[in-house]
């Protein structure tokens, strides 16, 4: 999955492209990591990759990487990765599993103020016609489906559930 190689990557420190060769080649070779497929030779009925998704999130998810503690089976449950952007902590969650995960969010002792969440959702997290923030085939910048914000009320912490099959950006607004 493109969304965990590309965490992975990160949390240690490799670069990605010392993966060119991998994401060049086609689905024959079976590894394709293109961000949109065609249903025929003549490139009509364009339909996205989970792939083109995973780069939209990471893109805003900043660019650094900071520690980040789970209790769940990051190869087959859950994996999270947490970073920071223009002073707010972000975190990219990847729910592998066909049910919704709930897990506890708190960042450093510091008072959770809001989030601001988009998600990818499909009926499996290999889907080719998932929703992006409920949304079926958004623009192609992702415009007219804008995430969700939530008052978190001035919490520590808060309990927050990711749906199966699920990718999420979440920006924390704190304070210290």
């Amino acid at each position: 999955m493109v969304s965990d190689s590309i965490g992975q990557m990160g949390v240690n420190e490799r670069f990605i492209g010392s993966n060119q060769f991998t994401m060049y080649y086609d689905y024959s070779f079976g590894n394709e990591f293109g961000m949109m497929g065609f249903k025929d030779e003549n490139y009509s009925d364009a339909y996205r990759y989970p792939t083109y998704y995973a780069m939209a999130r990471w893109k805003r998810f900043g660019t650094s990487i900071k520690d980040v503690s789970t209790t769940f089976d990051r190869s087959s449950t859950l994996s999270a990765y947490a970073g920071q952007k223009n002073g707010k902590t972000t975190l990219m969650v990847i729910n592998k599993t066909n049910s919704p995960q709930s897990a506890t969010i708190s960042v450093d002792g510091a008072t959770i103020v809001s989030e601001r969440a988009d998600t990818f959702v499909g009926s499996t997290i290999h889907d080719t016609l998932p929703t992006f923030n409920g949304k079926v085939v958004p623009a192609d910048d992702l415009s007219d489906a804008p995430g969700t914000t939530t008052d978190i009320g001035a919490a520590s912490s808060y309990v927050r559930s990711f749906p199966g099959a699920s990718i999420t950006l979440i920006e924390l607004t704190t304070q210290p």
